[in-house]
Formats: structure tokens, C-alpha cells, sequence
């Protein structure tokens, strides 16, 4: 998945383009999925879906279970968006640029560059950590349901901006950070624009990733 950080200059950036009903649970949701979680529901929270020898966040079943609450333009709709920039993200580093994360040692350095980029990012993208989320963020049916702690969320967020690793990323350069902010912001955008004219929503079938599995 793309880091926290990334995941905020995408929403901080369609804020910056957009009016939402309820900006700073639309903020919460763009990062929750990535919420620290009881249990092993990384998988779960971020509906990954499998068929086929291909993989993808399943927005359709998203839909199913909160699009009512999509209407609302705050934490569901943020959610949402983050389902759908991971979608864009998979696709960029697993079907351009061939990485694969069910190499060990490609995970460790992916994670390290996170660490190196955060500093690059927070600056050019001008982000802010934000210091609380909305009360009772907890008791929302989709944190419930994947045991998602908001609190946990914002110090890890905090620890982004505090510490910035330094050096030369192995895997995961500046220019492919930008590449996929611009298109996660881009991609969002359109299905924004979809939701609104009362179109059929994004089927995350055509975006799906193919499965890598590991060389022997």
C-alpha cells in the first residue's frame, strides 16, 4: 500500500481542489484504512478481493455496505478514495515498475524509502499532521468492524513527521511519488465527478493488479 504520508498529499490535495460537506472526517477516512487494527484485517479493512490471478479493492462491495453514507462527503467518502488510491498505487509499482512485495528483502527497502520520502513530501506538498480527528471517529460502523484505532493512526502519523530518514531510496524514487500522487488525485477526481452526475461508479475490475507470485 502507499504510505501514510503519500495517502495525505492525495487527500490534502483534493481538498485543496474541492468542497466537501465534512472536510475533516473526510480527511480521517482518506487515512483510516491504514489505522493499526486488532487482529491481522490489513487485508479486510482495505477489501482486497481475489479472482482469477488478479487482485483488487472491491469497491463494489464497499459500496454495498456504506453508500448511503458516501452522500455524506465525510469519513465513508474518504475511505472510499484511499480504497481507490491504493487501487492506483498496486497498478503503478506492481505493473510498471515490477516490484514485488512478496520479496522480502523489496519490502524492507520499500518501507525504508518511505521513511527517506516522507521528508521530501511533507515539504513540497506543504502537508500539516493533524492533531485530532473528529470525536467519536471510533465508534464508526467501518472502525468497529475492522477493530481500526484512530488514536494509534495519529501518533504513527506523527512519527512520520518527526522522523525523516536520510540517504537514497532503493526502490521507490521522488519522481514515482509524484507520479502517483498526481494520478491517485487524478483518478479520484474523475470518480468524484461520477458520484455526483449520478453515473456507475468505478468497477475496480478494470483497474485489478495481477497476482505475482515468487520466483522459485
Amino acid at each position: 500500500m502507499a504510505s501514510r504520508v503519500m495517502h495525505l498529499a492525495a487527500a490534502q490535495g483534493l481538498l485543496a481542489r474541492r468542497t466537501f460537506q465534512n472536510p475533516q472526517a473526510f480527511l480521517a477516512g482518506a487515512l483510516l484504512p491504514d489505522a493499526p487494527r486488532t487482529g491481522d484485517n490489513a487485508r479486510a479493512s482495505h477489501f482486497i478481493s481475489s479472482r482469477a490471478g488478479k487482485r483488487t479493492c472491491d469497491l463494489v462491495e464497499f459500496r454495498r455496505l456504506y453508500g448511503e453514507e458516501l452522500a455524506e462527503e465525510g469519513l465513508y467518502l474518504g475511505y472510499y478514495l484511499h480504497l481507490i488510491q491504493d487501487i492506483v498505487y498496486r497498478r503503478l509499482i506492481y505493473g510498471k515498475y515490477g516490484l514485488r512485495r512478496s520479496l522480502p528483502e523489496q519490502l524492507d527497502n520499500l518501507y525504508q524509502d518511505y521513511s527517506i520520502l516522507n521528508g521530501y513530501i511533507i515539504e513540497k506538498h506543504r502537508l500539516d499532521c493533524p492533531n485530532t480527528f473528529p470525536a467519536g471517529i471510533e465508534n464508526a460502523a467501518v472502525c468497529r468492524k475492522f477493530g481500526l484505532n484512530a488514536q494509534g493512526l495519529l501518533v504513527e502519523l506523527r512519527g512520520d513527521f518527526s522522523r525523516k530518514a536520510e540517504g537514497e531510496t532503493a526502490l521507490f524514487s521522488r519522481e514515482m511519488a509524484e507520479e502517483y500522487i498526481q494520478s491517485a488525485i487524478g483518478l479520484c477526481e474523475t470518480e468524484l465527478d461520477t458520484l455526483a452526475q449520478g453515473l456507475p461508479p468505478l468497477d475496480p475490475w478494470t483497474l485489478a493488479w495481477t497476482i505475482k507470485k515468487p520466483a522459485p
